[in-house]
């Protein structure tokens, strides 16, 4: 069965983004924020690792000053919520398309280019009392087989043969606070069985009709379901994928939970398992339909380990200081 909805995180209409709870506004033009976690709980513990090992991020996007973007549109910037997970002390892991080279708006143009200003990683609980890591990001590193345009491109943009690479490292210019640490990765080939428990944990939305005001840490645990058949996405709730809609006490992921860990419990602590990148339209139960895609960590292991240079990150346990080849690299760097 063919799914062509709108995934969350992907604005593809302006008409069908204002139907949803906009927390990017750029003038006429209202966007969708990306996939608040649905039926779980508040993170209150400081010692916790959901609460250590979880960041929140604020992306700022501008339009360039180029023929190709309407004149109303040049040079305008606006802003998009994410989350994400530690994987070094410096290191922050999210999805690609929180970092998009280019957005579609069918009544303004179509696709238009856009640059990624800056990433502000914060840390705290409450966010009346937080502030950003104090500047900017250094840089960020999408996968290079992700694009922007690859739902356009998928013969089934619901379950995907090919994989979508939805996956990226942001790098900041300070280490984390003390009270922050890296998590591990799962590793390649370590398995996951149907009904095993993933504990999401994000800042997103509620239910499809809840507004973000203030973003919240959350977590839920979700079963894992299957892969799907691209063999590097992963499917995690109680819903349907097959034919997506609401469910009674829906869990999950939901708007401005993009990038958000998948974390697989156990005796030495949490792994990440996962990264949140998309799920149902609202017409297919959206935020409240159990189902919840994410990027697996596991075949992006070395991936990310090669990007992150210098810094050490961790699969599961054992940590790995890997050079970035010499010579040119087949990465995005901004």
């Amino acid at each position: 069965m063919k799914h062509t909805a709108l995934f969350s995180g992907y604005p593809r209409a302006r008409a069908a983004a204002a139907a949803l709870a906009c927390s990017i506004v750029l003038g006429p033009v209202c966007l969708a924020a990306e996939p608040r976690i649905v039926g779980g709980e508040k993170v209150l513990d400081h010692s916790s690792p959901e609460f250590r090992h979880t960041v929140r991020l604020l992306v700022t996007m501008e339009f360039p000053k180029v023929p190709a973007v309407p004149a109303g549109l040049r040079g305008r910037t606006f802003s998009s919520r994410c989350s994400g997970s530690l994987i070094s002390d410096k290191a922050v892991l999210t999805a690609a398309h929180c970092l998009p080279a280019e957005i579609y708006l069918p009544d303004d143009g179509g696709w238009l280019p856009v640059s990624v200003k800056s990433v502000l990683a914060y840390f705290r609980l409450n966010p009346k009392e937080d502030s950003p890591s104090g500047s900017p990001q250094e840089r960020f590193v999408r996968h290079p087989g992700f694009s922007d345009r690859w739902y356009q491109e998928a013969g089934d943009s619901w379950n995907p043969e090919k994989p979508v690479n939805d996956i990226a490292v942001v790098f900041l210019k300070e280490p984390v606070p003390s009270f922050k640490a890296p998590a591990a990765l799962s590793a390649p080939g370590s398995p996951l069985s149907p009904g095993q428990e993933l504990v999401l944990v994000g800042f997103g939305k509620t239910s499809n009709a809840a507004n973000v005001e203030i973003p919240e840490m959350r977590k839920v645990s979700v079963p894992f379901r299957a892969m799907l058949r691209n063999g590097q996405d992963l499917f995690a709730g109680r819903g349907d994928i097959a034919a997506p809609g609401l469910v009674a006490d829906p869990k999950g992921g939901c708007f401005g939970d993009s990038g958000a860990p998948a974390y697989l419990p156990g005796a030495d602590g949490y792994r990440i398992a996962g990264v949140i990148v998309r799920g149902p339209d609202t017409k297919n139960g959206g935020c409240e339909s159990g189902v919840t895609i994410l990027t697996d960590v596991r075949p992006y292991a070395a991936w990310l380990q090669n990007v992150a240079g210098s810094a050490q990150v961790a699969v599961d346990g054992p940590v790995f200081n890997i050079r970035v080849p010499d010579g040119p690299a087949a990465i995005y760097w901004y």
